[in-house]
């Protein structure tokens, strides 16, 4: 919970507007407790819970949700999807400036043509949704291996590209508006695929016309979790090489602060609230 409002209080500010989602399994959500948090802000939280499942088209559904939520308020310049787990690593002067000098691009990430080819899977064949248990990886071991015998291909009737990336985005009421008008059709063709989470958003944008506003469009031959567009595509500061993601702690700090992107993930607590310091109380670092 205190990481998730040392993350609002990043973003708290009387420009934006926060639209929350507290998953079904969080027994302890305090909204009177987030609620406090935020002050400057507008504040939604949705009142319809989804039990989210890791790897699932649940984890679309919400997102979708959320952007739905955001559309009906009104017309805004841009939404930004992050977790509890993240946090705002400018301030939201500098936010709104980047976003303003950059209005109308999608700030979304493409991994390489190697990432993609493997992650056609995801699409291809029809699976459980079982999170990523023991059990729940063994039985969906077993019906890829099913489908790959008898040569099942949901995607032949297709024509589209598949590409894929990191799920976390920064997007124009232009494109949300969009895919919120497709929503039914996004979770009917996305059910019982996984992880699609991160492809749905790239695949849509890439095979439209919204190609052309794409921020920082690169696919590479082989994916690179080195390379700095990795971060840049989507402005979030996530280090696929020391974990998966690897969580940044206090000795971090100064990486953090020189990075060019508005958004970490993952943070400590710790991280998180000497963090909410700096930028809010103008605290040394």
């Amino acid at each position: 919970m205190r990481a998730l409002e040392n993350l609002l209080r990043t973003i708290d500010d009387e420009r934006s507007i926060i639209f929350l989602h507290a998953d079904r399994k969080w027994k302890e959500f305090d909204p009177t407790a987030i609620s406090a948090a935020v002050m400057h802000a507008e504040l939604h939280i949705l009142k319809d819970r989804i039990r989210v499942t890791w790897g699932g088209v649940s984890q679309i559904r919400i997102e979708l949700a959320l952007m739905e939520a955001a559309v009906q308020r009104g017309e805004w310049s841009y939404c930004h999807l992050l977790s509890g787990q993240d946090i705002c690593i400018k301030t939201q002067d500098e936010v709104h400036a980047f976003f303003e000098a950059n209005r109308g691009k999608e700030f979304l990430t493409f991994c390489g043509r190697d990432w993609n080819e493997k992650a056609q899977e995801r699409v291809r064949y029809f699976f459980p949704e079982v999170g990523r248990s023991g059990l729940g990886s063994l039985f969906m071991k077993i019906a890829r291996g099913l489908q790959r015998l008898f040569h099942i291909d949901r995607r032949k009737h297709d024509n589209v590209q598949w590409v894929g990336g990191s799920n976390w985005a920064s997007l124009t009421y232009a494109f949300a508006a969009f895919l919120v008008a497709r929503r039914d059709e996004i979770l009917r063709r996305m059910r019982r695929t996984y992880c699609a989470d991160e492809l749905y958003k790239q695949t849509i944008a890439f095979n439209s016309e919204f190609k052309e506003s794409i921020y920082l469009l690169k696919i590479a031959d082989k994916n690179d979790d080195t390379d700095p567009a990795m971060n840049l595509a989507n402005m979030r500061r996530i280090d696929w090489v020391r974990g998966r993601p690897y969580t940044f702690t206090e000795k971090d700090l100064p990486e953090l602060l020189s990075s060019p992107c508005m958004f970490a993930r993952k943070v400590s607590l710790a991280l998180s609230q000497k963090y909410l310091k700096h930028l809010l109380q103008g605290e040394a670092i």
